[in-house]
C-alpha cells in the first residue's frame, strides 16, 4: 500500500464546492502515480445533531463527513476509489527506469527534483536513493531489488560526483548485465579519507566510462562487461537499442497529461488503468506491451468484467486495442488469459467507414522527405517507407532513429516533411531530429456509434445507429450485422413535479414546466436550496422498445451534482460523473413508467443564501470565529436568525456567486440494438495494408 492524503483543498478550492465527479480526474491522475491507498482529506468530528454542515476544519479540506450534502450518495464514488485501490495493491509495479537520487544533501522531501534526462515518454520510472541501490543486482539487461523489482536502465544523478563506495556498486552492477546512463564522476562529494577518495572516484570513472566521447545520435555508448555504460545517449534510444518498446501508447499521440496510465504485474496477470483527465471524449488505439494473452475491461466504476473480441498481436510484442473513454473515464485493461485459438477482431466499419480512430483508409502518405530544408542535394526521398510505416492509417515513429536508408547529411540535424490526406483533408507534418511526429495530428471525434462485446468466438454488437457493420478477423474472416432503423430517442420533457425535503427551506413541491438551475428560480427557498430534491415525470414507451435485442438508456445530459435514478420504483444507480447515462431497459415496461431522478446538489447556494439574514457569530476578517459564545460552548440552541445551517467558518457573503444546481438536461431516451455478428460467405477481402 502506498497511502497518501487525497484531496487536500484549501478555502479557494474548497468551501463545499467539491463532489466526487468533480474529484474524479485528480484521484485518477494519483492512481496512475503509484498512490494505491487514499487518505481523504478530511473527516472532521460533527458532534451535533441539529447543526449542518457543522465543524469545519478551520478554512480546509473538501468537507468528507455525514453532514455534506452529497455523503449518502458518496457509496458509489467510495466503491470505484475502492476497486481499483484493491487492483493496483496488487503484484508489482512495471517501470523500466529507476533514477539514482543524488548523495548530496538536502535530500527531496515531499517531491523529486526535476529529472534530468526527462523520462521517456511510454516508459515508467522509479527513483531509489543510494542506499537501495546498494541492495540491487544486475542480470543481463536488469536490474534487480529483493522485492522482485525489475529495471532496464539505471539513470545516475546528473551531479558529477559520486563516493567511492557507491561507484564501486555502480561499476560492478555494469560488469554484471546492467545498462547505466550518467556523466562520468570526477570527484567524491564527502571528505571522508581525502584526498585518497577523490583518486579512487578518478581511478574507478576511467575504469568504467574510459575516454569520453563527443555526443552523438543513437544509442551506442561502452560495453564492460556484460553491461554497457552510456552518457550522451536519449533514454528512449537506448531503450529501442535493447529492443524494448514503450510500455504503453496512444496513436494519434495523446499528451501525456490528458491520458495516464499505470501497469502492475502479478504471477498471473499484466494490469494496466488508463485514464482520460480531460472534459471531453477521445478515441485512440493503445498499444500496450503485453504478447500471446487477451484483454479484458474491468470498468472500476460499476464493476463489471467483460472480455474483448477485438485486437491486434503487433510483430514487436505488444498488443494493440481500440478504446473509448468518456470525459473523465478510466478503466483497466487486463491481460490473463493465453490467446490460443482466438481469432480477434481488427477492424470494425459501418457503411464501409471505420469505426477505428484514425484507422484503415484514413491516412494516405502522398510525399515524405527527409533531410536538410532547401537544399536538395541533402535530402532523400522516403514515401514508401513512410506508406510501409503507416499501417491501418496511423503512424507513430520518431524521426532520426526510425528513418533508415543512411545519413543525407551527417552531423546536421535534418527535417522529416511528410505530405497526407486524412478525412478527406490535405495536410502537411514535419518534425525535427529527436522529435516525434504521430498522423493523424489531432485525435479523431469519438462518436458513440457502436462497440463490440464478448469474446472473439462469439462477438457481438451494442449498435445506437442503423447500418451494414462489418468486422474483419486477424484469419480474413468477415463478420457482419444488419441493424435497422431505430427509433428516434425520445425527449422527456414537462412538466416536472419536484418534491423538496423538510426544514431546509424549500416549498414541500414545485412544478418546472421546463428544466433550469434552481438559482434561476424567483423562490428564494429554492434559488437558495441545497440537499436532495426529487424530480417525478411519467414516461410512455412503446412496444417496440422493448422487443429481443433492444437496449434503453436514459441519459439526463447536464446534472449539478448528483443523481439517482428510479423507474418504476426500481433503483438502478447512482450517478456521480458525466456522462449521466444509466441502461434502464430491465425497469421498463411498455405503455407507463414512473420516473424519479433524485438531484443533489452542495451547500454553496444555501450558505449564500443564509448571508441574507443576521449572523449568529462575530467573524474575524479572514472568516474564523472571533469569539467563541457562550451558547456554544454550553451546549444551547442556536440563535434564531432565520438561518438554515450553522458552521464554524465563513466561506461566504452574501453577494457571493451562486452555483447553478439541479437536472438541467435535456433528458432523452435513446434504444440501442444488441445483435451477433454473423460470419458471412466465404472469400472475404483481409484488412488493408
Amino acid at each position: 500500500m502506498v497511502g497518501g492524503e487525497a484531496f487536500t483543498a484549501h478555502a479557494r478550492y474548497g468551501a463545499w464546492r467539491n463532489h466526487p465527479g468533480a474529484l474524479k480526474a485528480l484521484g485518477d491522475a494519483a492512481f496512475c502515480a503509484g498512490i494505491t491507498q487514499f487518505v481523504i482529506h478530511r473527516w472532521a468530528m460533527q458532534p451535533w445533531l441539529d447543526r449542518v454542515p457543522g465543524m469545519t476544519y478551520g478554512r480546509h479540506g473538501i468537507h468528507f463527513d455525514r453532514t455534506n450534502t452529497w455523503f449518502e450518495q458518496s457509496t458509489a464514488w467510495l466503491d470505484y476509489i475502492a476497486r481499483s485501490q484493491s487492483m493496483l495493491q496488487q503484484g508489482l509495479f512495471v517501470a523500466d527506469v529507476c533514477y539514482l537520487l543524488d548523495e548530496g544533501a538536502p535530500q527531496p522531501g515531499f517531491s523529486l527534483p526535476p529529472l534530468q534526462p526527462p523520462p521517456p515518454r511510454g516508459y515508467a520510472y522509479d527513483a531509489c536513493s543510494p542506499e537501495m541501490l546498494k541492495r540491487m543486482a544486475a542480470t543481463e539487461q536488469e536490474l534487480v531489488l529483493p522485492s522482485g523489482m525489475r529495471y532496464r536502465l539505471l539513470i545516475l544523478p546528473p551531479n558529477p560526483a559520486m563516493t567511492p563506495e557507491l561507484l564501486r556498486k555502480v561499476r560492478d552492477l555494469v560488469r554484471e548485465g546492467a545498462h547505466v546512463l550518467g556523466p562520468k564522476p570526477r570527484v567524491s562529494p564527502s571528505l571522508r579519507d581525502y584526498p585518497a577518495c577523490d583518486a579512487e572516484v578518478k581511478q574507478l570513472a576511467d575504469e568504467l566510462w574510459g575516454a569520453q566521447p563527443e555526443a552523438r545520435s543513437g544509442a551506442s555508448g561502452r560495453a564492460f562487461g556484460r553491461g554497457r555504460i552510456y552518457w550522451s545517449e536519449k533514454p528512449d534510444d537506448i531503450l529501442a537499442a535493447m529492443r524494448r518498446p514503450a510500455d504503453f501508447e496512444t496513436i494519434p499521440l495523446h499528451d501525456a497529461e490528458d491520458i495516464q496510465w499505470i501497469h502492475r504485474r502479478t504471477d498471473d496477470a499484466d494490469i494496466y488503468f488508463v485514464a482520460n483527465t480531460t472534459n471531453a471524449a477521445v478515441s485512440f488505439d493503445a498499444l500496450f506491451r503485453v504478447a500471446d494473452r487477451q484483454p479484458e475491461l474491468w470498468n472500476p466504476v460499476n464493476g463489471q468484467r467483460n472480455l474483448l473480441p477485438a485486437w491486434e498481436s503487433l510483430p514487436d510484442g505488444r498488443t494493440r486495442l481500440s478504446l473509448r473513454l468518456d470525459q473523465t473515464e478510466s478503466t483497466f485493461i487486463i491481460f490473463r488469459k493465453r490467446i490460443g485459438n482466438a481469432d480477434p477482431i481488427l477492424a470494425l466499419r459501418r457503411d464501409g467507414k471505420s469505426l477505428y480512430a484514425g484507422r484503415e483508409d484514413d491516412l494516405s502518405i502522398h510525399a515524405a522527405t527527409y533531410g536538410v530544408s532547401n537544399d536538395p542535394a541533402r535530402m532523400v526521398d522516403v514515401t514508401e517507407e513512410i506508406r510501409q510505416r503507416a499501417r491501418h492509417g496511423l503512424l507513430s515513429l520518431r524521426v532520426w532513429y526510425d528513418i533508415a536508408g543512411g545519413d543525407p547529411a551527417p552531423g546536421v540535424k535534418k527535417t522529416l516533411q511528410i505530405t497526407y490526406s486524412s478525412q478527406g483533408k490535405q495536410a502537411t507534418a514535419s518534425a525535427l531530429d529527436g522529435e516525434r511526429i504521430s498522423l493523424p495530428e489531432q485525435p479523431a471525434p469519438a462518436p458513440l456509434v457502436a462497440e463490440l462485446l464478448g469474446a472473439p468466438e462469439n462477438a457481438a454488437l451494442l449498435a445506437w445507429e442503423a447500418g451494414d457493420y462489418e468486422a474483419v478477423t486477424a484469419n480474413g474472416r468477415t463478420l457482419s450485422a444488419q441493424i435497422a432503423a431505430l427509433p428516434e430517442p425520445l425527449h422527456v420533457g414537462g412538466p416536472w413535479r419536484i418534491t423538496f425535503p423538510p426544514a431546509l427551506g424549500a416549498p414541500p413541491e414545485t412544478t418546472f414546466r421546463q428544466l433550469e438551475s434552481w438559482t434561476a428560480n424567483s423562490e428564494p427557498g429554492i434559488r437558495y436550496f441545497s440537499g436532495t430534491a426529487t424530480y417525478h415525470n411519467k414516461i410512455d414507451i412503446p412496444a417496440e422498445w422493448l422487443t429481443s435485442g433492444r437496449r434503453v438508456y436514459l441519459d439526463l445530459g447536464d446534472v449539478r451534482e448528483l443523481a439517482e435514478v428510479l423507474i418504476n420504483g426500481q433503483n438502478l444507480s447512482i450517478l456521480w460523473k458525466a456522462p449521466f447515462r444509466v441502461d434502464v431497459t430491465k425497469a421498463l415496461k411498455p405503455g407507463e413508467n414512473t420516473l424519479e431522478i433524485r438531484v443533489t446538489n452542495l451547500w454553496v447556494n444555501r450558505l449564500i443564501g443564509d448571508e441574507q439574514k443576521p449572523p449568529y457569530l462575530r467573524w474575524g476578517a479572514s472568516g474564523e470565529p472571533a469569539e467563541w459564545p457562550q451558547w456554544l460552548v454550553a451546549g444551547a440552541a442556536v440563535p434564531d436568525t432565520g438561518r438554515i445551517t450553522f458552521t464554524t467558518w465563513k466561506h461566504y457573503d452574501k453577494d457571493s456567486p451562486l452555483l447553478e444546481s439541479g437536472l438541467l438536461g435535456p433528458v432523452t431516451l435513446r434504444c440501442a440494438a444488441l445483435v451477433s455478428l454473423e460470419e458471412t460467405a466465404s472469400g472475404s477481402s483481409p484488412l488493408p495494408e
